[in-house]
């Protein structure tokens, strides 16, 4: 094994494995064809009328129900914030997520959608003032779904996982970054992108940017490709 590539530079220091080989790891973050969350007339007139059905500020979720993405821990922090939450995903914790929201008297505020076509993702982030993915573990690499938001101009609330999470969303430059599992925490960042404009205005563009000088599949590839020449370059040195 000559080389290793990760997703990010926190995975690498973090990881056990990966830790004890650092000399060989090289990043290459993952990337996304950015084209796809422009904003075309079509999507904008879709989010539009997604957003026409929400009084309130929406914080959208995309990804499977389970455990590690602490969908449970948004609906806390949200629960005492005047936002709409839209989750978009199936998994086996949907029915004990749906009997909290009903408990708690959120139904009205809480909108479950099963995984939606790509023309229905786009515009649903499009629509959306805010991003949250908020992992409570490891089994959370990376978070491709914050590239996709950040794509589309929307910031972006995630937690301060050892990998590559936080990575991915800079705090301070394309959203906000909370303590894994911190309730009070999220609730807080959540009430401070909806009191601030110019704050969500100012990540949203960091996002965009970000997204388009990072995030693109064409970096990606050449980075790849870059390490796959020095691999050669490292075996042939060798024989």
């Amino acid at each position: 094994m000559d080389l290793i590539i990760a997703s990010s530079p926190n995975l690498v220091e973090h990881s056990p494995v990966l830790s004890t080989r650092a000399e060989k790891c090289r990043v290459v973050p993952f990337g996304i064809d950015v084209a796809r969350f422009d904003a075309t007339p079509r999507t904008l007139e879709r989010a539009t009328a997604l957003r026409a059905f929400h009084s309130r500020p929406v914080v959208l979720f995309v990804g499977r129900l389970v455990y590690y993405k602490g969908v449970d821990v948004l609906l806390k922090a949200a629960e005492h914030v005047d936002v709409d939450v839209v989750l978009i995903g199936a998994g086996p914790l949907e029915a004990p997520l749906r009997e909290w929201v009903a408990a708690h008297g959120m139904a009205e505020r809480v909108k479950f959608l099963p995984p939606q076509p790509d023309a229905e993702l786009v515009a649903w982030y499009r629509a959306a003032d805010i991003f949250c993915l908020p992992s409570v573990a490891r089994s959370e690499a990376f978070g491709l779904v914050q590239i996709e938001a950040q794509a589309s101009g929307t910031p972006v609330i995630s937690t301060d996982l050892t990998t590559g999470v936080p990575f991915a969303n800079l705090d301070g430059v394309t959203g906000l970054t909370v303590p894994v599992g911190d309730v009070p925490a999220l609730q807080d960042a959540l009430a401070r992108l909806v009191a601030d404009d110019d704050l969500r205005s100012r990540l949203a563009a960091g996002a965009l940017e970000r997204s388009r000088r990072d995030f693109t599949l064409a970096r990606m590839v050449d980075q790849t490709i870059d390490i796959y020449r020095e691999a050669i370059e490292l075996h042939g040195s060798r024989g």
